[in-house]
């Protein structure tokens, strides 16, 4: 998968001149969405990290998705904060117009952390959880009731 991510740079075609065209443009409408989309992204985690303190468990989740996700958004993130723009102005305008899509992936990253954290805290409660079928009767009444 990094092969391919290296190759697919190293055959993409870069252009080392700028034109007026190139420059970056703050669009409203835009941000808007942006943002909405970090929201739905932050907001796509919660649901899994509840469910895991709920039954004490991470039993059913993938940690290697969580694991490529997270390299992914680290990725995504260190490609718009190694943009070299002409000048520091220039730097920062474009981090500003992207800075709802680093908020979404370096708050996701967050999120995930946790799921991580949960991960390995619950590692020993494997098996244990409401749909096993090896914990007692008042194992799953206590899972059941917390």
């Amino acid at each position: 998968m990094c092969l391919a991510g290296v190759l697919g740079w190293y055959l993409s075609p870069r252009s080392s001149t700028s034109t007026e065209d190139d420059k970056i443009e703050f669009s409203p409408l835009g941000q808007v969405f942006g943002y909405l989309c970090a929201i739905l992204y932050l907001a796509s985690r919660i649901p899994q990290i509840l469910l895991n303190y709920k039954r004490r468990s991470c039993e059913g989740v993938s940690i290697l998705f969580f694991l490529f996700a997270g390299i992914g958004n680290a990725t995504y993130v260190m490609s718009i904060l190694a943009n070299t723009s002409d000048g520091d102005k220039e730097y920062w305008r474009y981090i500003a117009v992207n800075a709802s899509w680093i908020l979404g992936s370096v708050g996701t990253l967050a999120l995930d952390a946790v799921i991580f954290a949960q991960f390995f805290a619950y590692q020993d409660n494997a098996g244990n959880g409401v749909d096993s079928e090896e914990g007692s009767e008042e194992e799953r009444e206590r899972l059941m009731r917390n």
